[in-house]
């Protein structure tokens, strides 16, 4: 019997996978024949004898090796246990290697897949954030050209403006200058026809007098009168002359008088037009100066906000880039929990399918063994081996649906399992991505911080600058000022009250000119 057992079951000797002890229930490799089996020395002499291998029973499309004379021992419930052992570690071994070796397949598919989608990714971001630096450099740059022309416009505006009241500075100081020029020339001639009038009858006068005294001394006696004449005569004469003199001195001290006066009227006139416009200018400066800061400070302002929202820029693309890469890491996470469902589902559909051939055919083995058992034993009658057959296919078919629905259960709590690690891998990416938003958005806000407070810290700064600027301008005025009143003297027009410099007529026209030249800034 054990002869005729023996020969079917090395016929499947090729379809072994694992080899099992009875009675030491350990897992190996199938075992060599002979003409493969290393011998511990070079000499076939001395070769140790290896003990005969043991014949093989079949357990469905398992192969298991066996001892027929341990068998004989083995009870019916050696024989159960014995095979459920051997049964569940082979499919638990098979059931891992599967799924081993799908997962580096699949993980090895996936990670290539990441991979080209990450530098993908990687590559979009980079021009994505290359255009917004760009566009900030052409932003930037467009700004300081539009700070300069706004400067320059500003500059030549008051440029103008300063050109335009210089010139007609000049006009009406070359305008008083011409009618002082005509005034002089009129009162000379109207007070030269004055005088020579009065010396005409100054003359006129003193001849009357040499008339008189002729008169006077022709009632003289004859003897002594051409010697008194004579005396008379010149005495007369030196007193007319000395009155001649005296007279003359007199006109021109009263000309020259006269002319000096005309002269400081109309310099104090031009003192007091050039002073005019000497506060008119410097008013203009003023006025330059302050609408020169007054666009340095708004410029300064409009630089920190371009400053500010490039930098809100910046960080919204960041933003727009976390989040497109969230999206993308939780799809792929998503896609992947459902694609090991997937895989987990069917490979439990292809266990509970393949699971009743393994059964039946397990059972159809256990069944044959304990035939083979109950055969060799001599023990019991027929009647009694018939009963127990029958028992044990009960026995069988209950533990075939115990087996059935141990499956359901490991099935459902591998499901269960896997639906746990899926969502709390999805939690745990979720919270991950919350924290680096959540960092971002602190990044954020103190970048925006310092940038304000760097926007302070220059506006203190230049203000800082702006005291001194303005009591230089200040300084420079009262120069420009004071050299006025030192050339022209302090006339009321200059705001005080004082001397008129003493200078001559002559000087004014040639001193005018270099005022003109003095005031302009």
């Amino acid at each position: 019997m054990v002869q005729s057992d023996s020969k079917p079951t090395l016929a499947v000797l090729p379809l072994q996978r694992f080899i099992t002890c009875p009675d030491t229930g350990s897992l190996g490799l199938p075992e060599r024949p002979a003409r493969f089996q290393r011998s511990g020395s070079l000499f076939p002499d001395q070769r140790q004898k290896r003990p005969r291998p043991l014949p093989l029973v079949r357990s469905g499309s398992l192969v298991v090796r066996t001892d027929p004379d341990k068998l004989k021992l083995l009870s019916e419930d050696e024989v159960d246990s014995h095979s459920d052992k051997v049964e569940k570690e082979l499919l638990v071994q098979a059931e891992n290697l599967e799924w081993t070796v799908w997962e580096e397949v699949f993980d090895r598919i996936t990670r290539k897949q990441d991979l080209r989608e990450l530098k993908m990714l990687q590559k979009l971001e980079n021009k994505q954030y290359q255009d917004l630096v760009y566009k900030a450099q052409m932003a930037r740059e467009a700004q300081e050209k539009k700070f300069e022309q706004e400067m320059a416009v500003l500059i030549k505006t008051y440029e103008s403006d300063m050109e335009t009241l210089t010139r007609t500075q000049k006009l009406q100081v070359e305008k008083a200058e011409t009618t002082q020029a005509n005034d002089m020339r009129n009162a000379a001639r109207r007070i030269k026809a004055d005088q020579e009038r009065e010396l005409r009858m100054f003359k006129e006068s003193q001849k009357q007098e040499m008339k008189l005294l002729r008169q006077e001394l022709d009632l003289l006696p004859k003897d002594h009168r051409k010697e008194m004449f004579r005396k008379k005569k010149e005495e007369k004469e030196i007193s007319l002359a000395e009155k001649e003199r005296v007279f003359l001195e007199s006109q021109k001290d009263m000309m020259d008088r006269h002319m000096k006066q005309l002269s400081d009227s109309h310099r104090q006139k031009i003192a007091f037009v050039e002073g005019q416009f000497l506060q008119q200018k410097q008013q203009l400066l003023r006025s330059r100066e302050a609408a020169i800061w007054e666009l340095e400070k708004q410029q300064l302002h409009e630089k920190h906000q371009q400053a500010k929202g490039q930098l809100k820029d910046l960080f919204f693309l960041k933003r727009h880039q976390m989040l497109n890469r969230h999206q993308k890491e939780m799809a792929h996470m998503k896609r992947i929990n459902a694609t090991k469902e997937e895989e987990l589902l069917r490979r439990h559909t292809e266990e509970k399918r393949r699971l009743p051939k393994i059964l039946k055919a397990e059972a159809k083995t256990r069944h044959q063994m304990f035939k083979q058992s109950l055969r060799l034993s001599t023990l019991g009658s027929p009647d009694e081996d018939k009963n127990k057959i029958k028992q044990f296919e009960d026995n069988e078919k209950k533990r075939m649906k115990a087996e059935q629905l141990r499956q359901d259960m490991k099935h459902k709590r591998q499901l269960e399992e896997l639906q746990l690690k899926n969502n709390t891998s999805v939690k745990e990416l979720e919270q991950l991505q919350a924290e680096k938003r959540k960092m971002l958005m602190e990044q954020e806000t103190q970048k925006i911080r310092e940038l304000d407070e760097q926007y302070q810290s220059e506006l203190q700064d230049w203000k800082a600058q702006l005291q001194p600027r303005k009591q230089k301008l200040e300084d420079e005025f009262a120069r420009q000022k004071e050299e006025q009143e030192r050339f022209y003297g302090h006339f009321p027009g200059n705001g005080e009250k004082g001397q008129v410099s003493n200078r001559t007529p002559t000087n004014t026209r040639k001193d005018s000119a270099h005022s003109r030249h003095s005031t302009v800034i």
